[in-house]
C-alpha cells in the first residue's frame, strides 16, 4: 500500500489523497503529486485499485494501485469553484512569467479567418 509520506515502487513522488472514490470513477480517488521545481504545483492524478491476482496454484497476489494522469483539471476536484463562463484561474502565469522567456502583448483583433470566414449574419445566428 502508498502512504503519503513514501514514493511508490516506481519511485513516484508522494502523494495527498484529495478525494474519495467517486462515483463516476469506481475503484479510484483523486491523488496530487506535488512538483519538484514548483512545490505550490499539484499534478492531478487517479489513483485506481486493483484487485488481487489468483495464481494458477492458488496462490492470491495483492496488486499495488496504479496512477494515471487526471486530465479533467480543476474540474474534477469537488473543491474547485469554477465558472466555465470565465474560464480558468491562472495559476502558471506567475512562474512562467519569472522564467523571463515569454513577453506579454494585448493580442489583436478578430478576422473573420479566425472564424472559418463567418459572415457577421451567421456569427449573429451562432451567438443565439
Amino acid at each position: 500500500m502508498i502512504t503519503p509520506n513514501e514514493p511508490d515502487a516506481a519511485g513516484n513522488s508522494p502523494a495527498a489523497p484529495a478525494d474519495a472514490a467517486t462515483p463516476d470513477f469506481p475503484n479510484s480517488r483523486r491523488v496530487y503529486v506535488e512538483g519538484s521545481l514548483y512545490p505550490e504545483v499539484r499534478v492531478p492524478m487517479r489513483e485506481i485499485s486493483l484487485t488481487p491476482t489468483k495464481s494458477f496454484n492458488g496462490e492470491i497476489e495483492e496488486n499495488e494501485p496504479v496512477r494515471v494522469y487526471d486530465a479533467s483539471g480543476p474540474w474534477g476536484d469537488p473543491d474547485f469553484q469554477g465558472d466555465v463562463t470565465k474560464g480558468l484561474p491562472a495559476l502558471r502565469r506567475e512562474w512562467i512569467a519569472a522564467r523571463q522567456d515569454v513577453e506579454a502583448y494585448e493580442g489583436r483583433a478578430v478576422k473573420p479567418m479566425d472564424n472559418g470566414y463567418l459572415s457577421d449574419r451567421h456569427a449573429e445566428y451562432a451567438s443565439t
